[in-house]
């Protein structure tokens, strides 16, 4: 007895193999929606000055935040600070379970690019192209035009 037929449905052609059921939150990048404006809060004047330009770093960043999350950043800042000048009374250290919580939350939010390495987000150059990528061009479009040789 011979086998005239292949078993099973032929394969499918390499198009149509493709994967369609992403869900459309696991887009890379990020856009600039339409997030509300905001007004940060001022810079606490008691924190110390690496804690003062971290947020200022926060606020003024290109990572699209909301005005919750520039709250959250205030007062992850200010505990921050907290933790980093109140000593303990029964050891007489600060507590660097709580420096370490506060530097990983304000993680977070993204403002470090190791940070939006890490998280998989990636900002879009808000500016035009530069003379390179324009000279590139017009010599693609010098190629595309038609010649009119008559050889």
């Amino acid at each position: 007895m011979t086998r005239l037929m292949n078993p099973g449905p032929p394969p499918k052609a390499p198009d149509a193999r493709r994967r369609r059921n992403v869900p459309q939150g696991q887009a890379t990048g990020v856009t600039t929606g339409a997030l509300q404006p905001y007004k940060a809060r001022a810079v606490n004047q008691k924190w110390s000055t690496p804690i003062k330009g971290l947020y200022k770093a926060i606020v003024n960043s290109k990572v699209p935040k909301d005005a919750t999350d520039v709250e959250f950043a205030w007062i992850l800042c200010d505990t921050l600070h907290t933790a980093l000048t109140t000593r303990s009374l029964t050891s007489g250290q600060i507590s660097a379970t709580l420096v370490n919580n506060c530097i990983a939350n304000l993680a977070r939010l993204g403002v470090c690019s190791a940070d939006r390495a890490r998280m998989g987000v990636t900002l879009k150059a808000e500016t035009p192209p530069d003379e390179e990528k324009a000279a590139i061009m017009s010599h693609y479009r010098r190629i595309l035009q038609p010649t009119n040789d008559a050889s």
